[in-house]
């Protein structure tokens, strides 16, 4: 089902009672209109693509779900977080606490994606979608109350096991590799003591802890792939000795 019909079956459908026993149904946010867009087109790196056109013109969002809301990102520009490894990100959803939905664009994204949750407590990125159609799924089936969605397991489970295991560390060591030059040009664009996390073919909820040693954490991402460094800031002898 393509995004559109997934909108488009939502619209009006009950989904579930609140505490009361009355049915909730679903709803779409008005969409953009022609202003919004072109302010849009200004602030993104990238074109819109035609089917994300279609859907910013549809509805801005879905009620009920999230607490903020806006696939535009627009009315969220000013929250954005991590610019050092999101520079040109766009916030489309937030728990209201801080916490928020981010689309990783570049100037050749060619949709809306991926998506990363980016959390303050605990600090961590963690996957969430491919594609802007797996991360509207996936709130449809939030907003739907349906158990174990991705939605929850990501805000619920993943980013606290991140936080607390610090999982798909990769050392300078491992990163070189005959077939991965990227890799490679990252490591040696560095000094020493960074560790690396690979996130160009990832699964729901990899991730990883972008504070993992409060402000003396370093933060680097090689260019518009999705391959992250981080280090504990080096104290003045290891400075001296070329970290």
């Amino acid at each position: 089902m393509n995004i559109i019909s997934l909108l488009q079956e939502f619209d009006g459908k009950e989904i579930g009672e609140d505490d009361s026993g009355d049915p909730v149904i679903g709803k779409l946010l008005p969409g953009l209109n022609q202003s919004e867009f072109k302010q849009l087109e200004a602030v993104i790196p990238c074109r819109i693509p035609s089917h994300i056109f279609d859907l910013l013109s549809m509805t801005r969002g879905i009620e009920p779900a999230l607490d903020l809301m806006d696939f535009s990102g627009l009315s969220l520009r000013n929250d954005a977080p991590l610019p050092e490894l999101f520079p040109t990100a766009l916030i489309v959803a937030g728990d209201g606490l801080g916490n928020f939905w981010i689309v990783d664009l570049n100037e050749k994204s060619r949709d809306w994606g991926p998506v990363f949750f980016v959390s303050q407590k605990p600090s961590v990125v963690v996957w969430q979608a491919k594609t802007f159609e797996e991360f509207l799924s996936q709130l449809i089936a939030f907003a739907s109350f349906e158990d174990g969605s991705a939605i929850n397991l990501v805000y619920d489970n993943f980013a606290h096991k991140i936080d607390a295991d610090n999982p798909n560390l990769i050392t300078a060591e491992q990163a070189y590799h005959p077939g991965d030059p990227d890799f490679g040009l990252f490591v040696q664009s560095l000094k020493k003591g960074y560790q690396f996390i690979d996130l160009r073919n990832p699964k729901v909820g990899d991730g990883f802890s972008w504070r993992r040693w409060g402000d003396k954490t370093e933060l680097h991402r090689y260019g518009g792939l999705r391959l992250f460094a981080y280090r504990k800031t080096p104290n003045y002898f290891q400075k001296l000795m070329g970290y």
